[in-house]
């Protein structure tokens, strides 16, 4: 991974599309959460993610909020999707990388997500080695902010 001087000339805002990101992240069925994915630049990301109330992660919650577990992992999904995307764009990538949350702190909600609605994830990243990468994330739903966390992803070689 190179740092952002070198990826910056490169990398064009491109918008990722669901068969897109199942490219980037080795996620399926319920578990991928990212619906859509805009890289503005090589450290600047927006993704959007939404639960139908059928769900079977929110039927099995008990009613139509959105658990902040789901809001966490759908965070991480867009900060490594928007790395590994950036990689490939770049063509820096040697093989191929896997995104993994190795850290959550200061995360606070301060309104629920409802089920049913667009869920809005807003990331800038920063890399701290070439393995390392921290995010800094804010979360909205109808333009308005739900919170914020900071995540710390690895980005080893994908094993699988």
């Amino acid at each position: 991974m190179t740092g952002p001087s070198v990826a910056a000339a490169s990398v064009h805002e491109r918008i990722y599309e669901h068969a897109e990101i199942l490219s980037l992240l080795p996620h399926r069925g319920c578990m991928l959460m990212l619906r859509r994915l805009t890289v503005h630049g090589p450290n600047s990301f927006t993704g959007e993610a939404c639960w139908p109330e059928e769900d079977p992660f929110i039927r099995a919650h008990g009613h139509s909020v959105v658990p902040a577990a789901l809001l966490v992992e759908a965070a991480a999904q867009v900060a490594g999707a928007g790395l590994v995307a950036v990689e490939q764009a770049t063509g820096v990538q040697e093989t191929r990388k896997l995104g993994l949350l190795a850290g959550v702190r200061r995360c606070e909600f301060a309104r629920p997500a409802q089920a049913g609605l667009p869920i809005v994830f807003q990331v800038l990243t920063r890399l701290m080695s070439p393995v390392v990468a921290h995010g800094q994330i804010e979360v909205f739903q109808h333009n308005t902010a739900l919170g914020s966390l900071q995540v710390l992803l690895a980005m080893p070689e994908d094993l699988g």
